[in-house]
Formats: structure tokens, sequence, C-alpha cells
């Protein structure tokens, strides 16, 4: 495979407002200097919040990022305790400056704890 992987992890607060995660132009790495991908090559979101305490504490998945390995792709719920992964194992999904570069992680009205872990091309 072509280029450079990179990863990028998060343990993310939200609370009670959408994040917004682009991963054209605004990730970095060690040194301060701009990474952009050119793919994306796997992605995992995992709702953090306990389903026996916050049943009703649904993430909002949305974003640009999942359109080219869904066709055309508006949002989906991720439920308490749940997770979301997406590979591409052997070629990535090709992203650029306009198309395919952010996803949005969105509460609602709630604050708690997610964690995304993303791979990609440079």
């Amino acid at each position: 495979n072509p280029g450079t992987n990179y990863g990028t992890h998060n343990e993310i607060i939200l609370a009670a407002a959408a994040q917004n995660f682009d991963f054209f132009g605004s990730l970095t790495d060690g040194l301060g200097n701009t990474v952009n991908w050119t793919g994306w090559k796997s992605i995992l979101i995992v709702n953090l919040a306990d389903p026996a305490l916050n049943p009703s504490y649904d993430l909002t998945v949305s974003g640009n990022l999942f359109n080219g390995a869904f066709g055309t792709f508006t949002s989906f719920l991720l439920g308490p305790g749940g997770y979301w992964e997406m590979r591409s194992p052997v070629t990535a999904y090709t992203i650029t400056n306009t198309s395919q570069e952010r996803v949005t992680l969105d509460p609602g009205a709630n604050s708690f704890h997610v964690f995304m872990a993303a791979v990609g091309v440079q």
C-alpha cells in the first residue's frame, strides 16, 4: 500500500455539543506539522455511556467520511455501550479536502465519553 499509515485515537468527553473531526487539514504529527490524509483504512467509534445507567444516551454519528463506502450517507445512532468499526484493509478509501474527510459525533443534550480511533494514509 503506498503512503505512510498514521493513526489517531482519542477518548472524548462530549458535553452536550457536537464535535467535528477533519482528517484533511486539522491533524498534526508529533512535531506539530499538518498531516493531510489521502485515505482512511479503519475507524472505530465506541459509545462509552453505561447502558444500565444511561440507556437513552445515543450518539449520532454523521459526516461525509463514510460517503465513498456507503454511497450517500447521512447519519446513524450508536447506543450506549455500542461500537461501530469499518475497515478497508487492502486499499484505503480516498479522501480529499472537500470529500470524505469529516466525521461529527453528537451526544444530543447529554454529556458522556466516546472513544474514537482511526488509521489513515498520507
